[in-house]
């Protein structure tokens, strides 16, 4: 299209011939004077005028300027839509209604992002989501898969490992490369073979520990083996003998001296000397501690109720017991605590020390101290029928009550005593060998203290008590002592019926049955282990 200039405008619309002044009929219009002027040819010939708007994008001269869409530079250019690989190519063309340049370019719709380092879902970032620090398929880096043979892998910190082993597979030599390698055999037999794929060779048959075949006499020593699959000592058993009366078992029954009782009542009377050296093939330390000294009297053995000052030594100890009590005071009972367990017993075989109590130690040592300080618990260990100066011998030990009498002294009292005046807490025939006291076993009353209660009693059973004793011209002193039994569950509801309603529930939640007393596979009894000490104290008499 050509345009004219505009001066030319009006003449050409009135048909006015540009000359020199002359009045006639001038030139027409011809083509430069259209090049130059404001029409176009077509509309110069049809005798139409240019009227400017604004330029559009739409293949015409809008604003009569003589340029077609000058306004819209990058049309027909390469262009891009989109972004990363939604991106559609094309080029720039104008809009359906003119008003702008656009790309015809189609984008391609995105997809959920994986891990391969590209923007799968268009959003401009790249493998976000992705936690290559925990994804067992993208572990450390994308497509890093954990996989493992006949196993389960997982990613901890970007780094592989092995989860879990297919049922009937195992990870026998930790090896994280090969997965579960080794395929299980069953349970573990003691065959020289990791059965069970666990990286262990007969683990649990003890191989290789001290064992004893035979028994008595003809036990021999020897180390744990393998045979047919099974554990097995290697030593032979010795050849059984004829019995004798020697606290040993010569015949191999497993019983020692069998066939010496004459009078019937228990104990052998082997006539062995326990006051001197030990005769050669004789098992004193086993033997003097049963030994009757009178084998003709069934009363008298080393269970027998010594009488005091009759002349006569009823408990084979070697002395007449004396008459008299000497007593002491218990300064000190604390429930062991679950951390010590080195003086509590193994009720239940298992090799481990027991104490259910412990779980009450934190809740009633701090009490138990303060009726000991206050003097509303107190306990006397009492001695009859031991000898002052002594290390060895028997004698009866019994737990006495008693209450504060002022100047240091301690009143024991009645219900010390059954009706019968023998002590209710009465451990008869104990032991003491080197000092050390065995007595029991027999019933102990715990007085258990608990917040805002009275102390609640309860009946130890089957208690044991031990400790280091001294009796001198000071009187009776007994550390490093322990008192170890059995709290029955009926007993422990008995005892907590006595305490007020809100605070039985509190003590019966913090114990745990963990003795099976009856046998039928139901924990039925608490274990119960103390430790305590005493020292001399003056007493008077009960009224």
């Amino acid at each position: 299209m050509r345009l004219a200039p505009l001066p030319c405008a009006v003449a050409l619309l009135a048909l006015i011939a540009c000359d020199d002044g002359g009045g006639g009929t001038g030139p027409t219009t011809d083509d430069a004077t259209v090049d130059t002027g404001l029409l176009t040819d077509a509309q110069v010939d049809a005798g139409a005028a240019c009227e400017p708007v604004d330029e559009a994008c739409n293949a015409a001269d809008d604003d009569c300027d003589g340029e077609v869409d000058e306004d819209f530079p990058t049309l027909g250019q390469p262009c891009t839509v989109g972004e990363g690989p939604c991106a559609g190519s094309g080029r720039v063309v104008c809009s359906a209604d003119g008003a702008e340049a656009v790309c015809d370019g189609q984008v391609r719709a995105p997809v959920a992002e994986l891990c391969n380092g590209i923007d799968d879902d268009c959003d401009g970032r790249v493998d976000e989501g992705i936690d290559v620090a925990r994804d067992p398929n993208n572990c450390g880096a994308c497509g890093r898969a954990c996989t493992y043979e006949h196993g389960g892998g997982r990613c901890v910190d970007g780094v592989c490992e092995l989860a879990a082993c297919e049922a009937g597979w195992g990870d026998a030599d930790m090896l994280p490369f090969n997965g579960c390698e080794c395929a299980v055999q069953g349970e573990e037999q003691c065959n020289g073979e990791d059965d069970d794929c666990d990286g262990e060779v007969d683990e649990g048959f003890g191989l290789g520990e001290p064992c004893v075949a035979g028994v008595g006499a003809c036990a021999v020593g020897g180390a744990v083996i393998c045979d047919a699959g099974a554990a097995a000592c290697d030593a032979v058993a010795g050849e059984p003998g004829e019995e004798r009366c020697n606290g040993l078992d010569d015949d191999c029954d497993g019983t020692a001296d069998e066939g010496f009782d004459g009078d019937g009542d228990g104990f052998p009377g082997c006539g062995v000397d326990c006051q001197g050296p030990c005769p050669e093939g004789v098992d004193c330390a086993a033997l003097c501690p049963i030994q009757d000294c009178a084998d003709e009297d069934p009363a008298i053995s080393p269970q027998a109720q010594d009488v005091c000052g009759d002349g006569i030594d009823q408990n084979c100890d070697g002395r007449d017991a004396p008459c008299g009590r000497s007593s002491s005071h218990m300064t000190e009972l604390v429930i062991a605590p679950a951390a010590v367990v080195d003086p509590c017993r193994d009720f239940d075989g298992d090799g481990l020390e027991d104490n259910a109590f412990a779980a009450l130690a934190l809740l009633s040592n701090g009490l138990l101290a303060q009726a000991i300080q206050d003097g509303s618990l107190t306990l006397l260990p009492s001695v009859e029928g031991l000898p002052i100066g002594v290390a060895d011998g028997r004698f009866d030990l019994s737990l006495l009550r008693g209450r504060p009498a002022g100047l240091g002294r301690i009143q024991i009292t009645p219900d010390s005593f059954g009706p019968n005046g023998v002590p209710r807490m009465l451990f008869p025939n104990a032991l003491m060998v080197a000092g050390q006291v065995t007595a029991g076993p027999g019933d102990f009353q715990l007085g258990l203290p608990v917040p805002g209660g009275l102390p609640g009693e309860l009946r130890v059973s089957n208690a044991v008590i031990t400790g280091s004793l001294t009796l001198d011209e000071d009187g009776l002193g007994i550390e490093m002592g322990t008192v170890t039994g059995v709290v029955s569950e009926a007993e422990l509801a008995r005892g907590l019926a006595a305490l007020p309603p809100e605070l039985a529930p509190l003590v019966m939640n913090l114990l745990d049955p963990d003795l099976d007393l009856d046998g039928d596979g139901t924990l039925d009894a608490y274990s119960a282990c103390l430790t305590w000490r005493s020292v001399p104290v003056e007493v008077i008499e009960a009224p």
